[in-house]
Order: structure tokens, then sequence, then C-alpha cells
């Protein structure tokens, strides 16, 4: 495992440059020095943004669920233009926490629902409600073969992606879950829970609903995470990141060089690497996926963007920062930053 990073980037000036600085021993000693690549044009007012909490891609376009607003904006994905911001009154968006999408709709989870769009033109098609009134209260969505599946405490309830309707409520209880938060679709047959309490994770069968496997990981803190990448699932965790093979259930990988920076935040897969954002610092780890080596270390500017959430699209890597009303992306493969969607520089 190498001790040396061997790329350096820092999302600095969102006007001016972006930058991929030198080769430097430690992230504390090396001070990288900006090159200009031209400009980096802000495509999108920061004042559409309030607190984006999470990302979804639909053909070329890209989703953004805006906690504090209450609204979803769509942009372009390859220009980051906006191309409509949603806000009505019928949507019935309620602090959208998460935001998933196929190529016929996007669903978004508010704080007592789950509101159902086409993702052609925005409109609504319908919003998923419970009797129960903290149904939807905290949880994570996922679209898997032809279902929307949501995770919510012990169980995961599976809805018909056509009518919205519940067709199979599973109990993960029993297999040492206790609470299921993290769906990682691996396939259109398989998707792994994974839960913030509990080192468990369970492969699940979308099609029939049925557990596969069940997976302890030797994780002395529980999991922040999860993406699949090829026949491997990449697991985050708190100074930690775990390579296990999805086919066999076995642990391929253990990563936690102090030189990697890892401390339990989220996790993307781009081409082949996987990306992993900070918890406690404003920096991004880039991991070659098919040797586990590190391939750069990303500051990602000061307190004017600390990333919450990390996806990625067709080759780009998108960061959210909610605080900052701000979105980052950068090119998969070279590291640059493309796009910068926000008045302030970083």
């Amino acid at each position: 495992m190498p001790s040396q990073v061997t790329s350096h980037g820092m999302l600095r000036s969102a006007v001016t440059a972006a930058m991929i600085g030198g080769a430097c021993l430690s992230l504390s000693s090396c001070k990288p020095q900006v090159e200009p690549v031209g400009r980096v044009s802000i495509t999108h007012s920061a004042a559409l943004f309030k607190n984006p909490v999470d990302v979804a891609f639909s053909g070329h376009n890209a989703w953004i669920a805006n906690a504090d607003s209450n609204t979803i904006d769509e942009l372009s994905s390859a220009s980051g233009v906006l191309v409509r911001q949603i806000r009505a009154s019928s949507d019935r968006f309620h602090t959208p926490s998460a935001i998933v999408a196929n190529d016929r709709y996007v669903w978004v989870k508010n704080l007592n629902s789950v509101t159902q769009l086409s993702a052609s033109n925005g409109s609504l098609v319908r919003v998923i409600t419970s009797s129960v009134p903290s149904f939807f209260l905290s949880g994570t969505l996922a679209v898997c073969g032809s279902g929307l599946w949501y995770a919510n405490s012990n169980y995961l309830m599976k809805y018909s992606a056509g009518t919205g309707q519940l067709e199979a409520r599973i109990n993960l209880g029993p297999r040492g879950e206790s609470h299921p938060i993290w769906l990682a679709v691996a396939s259109d047959a398989h998707m792994w829970i994974g839960g913030l309490t509990s080192n468990v994770l369970v492969q699940l069968n979308c099609s029939s609903g049925v557990v596969t496997r069940t997976v302890t990981l030797p994780l002395k803190h529980a999991n922040a995470g999860m993406v699949a990448l090829g026949g491997e699932l990449w697991v985050s965790s708190f100074s930690t990141v775990v390579e296990m093979s999805q086919l066999s259930g076995q642990i391929e990988r253990i990563i936690s060089a102090k030189s990697y920076h890892l401390s339990g935040g989220r996790i993307a897969a781009s081409g082949r690497s996987i990306w992993v954002l900070s918890r406690v610092a404003n920096m991004a780890t880039e991991i070659d996926g098919p040797t586990g080596s590190l391939d750069r270390i990303f500051r990602l500017g000061y307190a004017t963007f600390t990333p919450i959430d990390i996806q990625a699209n067709r080759g780009t890597v998108w960061m959210l920062c909610g605080q900052g009303n701000a979105v980052a992306i950068v090119n998969g493969n070279s590291g640059r930053l493309v796009h910068y969607l926000g008045s302030k520089s970083l």
C-alpha cells in the first residue's frame, strides 16, 4: 500500500481556476501550487439551493433535493444548467432528505411521505403515504428491479414503481439488522442493506424479496455508506473502507491507512475508482478499485464548502454542500473541477 499521495487536488476559486498539485508525503506537509486551467463557470445561482442533501440521475439530468426550501432542482448533468425547479403544493414536499430515480420516475422521501414524479417533465405522479404517523420519519430509498424500496427501523418495504402500492413488508430484525438504513443496489436482481448501529449486511433478491446472504463485517464501527462496483461491494466505516466479494461474501481488502484520511463518510463509484468523503474534514479520497491503492486526496475548500453527500454519474462525481448551498462537479478521470454550482468561491 503506497504511503505517498500521488496527486493532490483542491477546489479553489470557482470563478477562475481548478487545480491538481504535486505529490506530497502527507496532507499537512503538502502545499500545492494553484494551476489555472481556464474559467470554471458558475452555471447555477446558489439562491436556488437551500441545503441540498441528495442527488439522483435520470437520463441526462440530475435531480437535487433541497431540505430547507422544500424544492427539487432538475439540472442538466452535462452543463449544470437549471432545467426546472419543482415546488408545487400538490407535490407535498416536506423536508426532503433522499431522492432516487430510474428512466421513468423520480422518488423523493419527505418527512412523512414519498413523492413520485415523472422523470420526463417533473409532473406529479402520486404521493405515497402511510397511516403510521412516523412511518417515513427516517430511512432511505432505492430502486431495484420493478420496485421502489424503503428501509425504516427494522422493516424493508417494497412498493410497485408503476402503481405505488405496497407489495412486500420484510422484517429484517431477526437477522441482526437493527436499523436498515443504507441500501446499495448491485444489479436489477440484488441489493444490499446495511445499518447504522450494526456491522451486519443483508443481501436481498429484489424479485422475490428473499434474503440470500447475511454477512458480518470485521468493523469496530457501523458502516456509513455502501456502493457496488463490478462484483465487489465497498463499505465505508469510521477510518476504514472494506472491499467484499458480492458473490462469496468474503472480505477482499480492508483499507485503514492513515494516509488515506478516511473518517466514515459517504462513498461513491466512478469508472474504476471509489470516492470517499471525510466526515470530519473537507476532503475526498479517491481509491483505485482493482488495486485498493491511493489515487488522490482532494481538499474541498474550507468552511465555505463542507460536502455531505457524494454521487457519481457518467464519468463525473457530484459533491453536495448542504450548509454552503452549493454543488461541485468533478471529472472522475482527471480529478479536475468541471462545474461549481453556487455564488460563493470555494
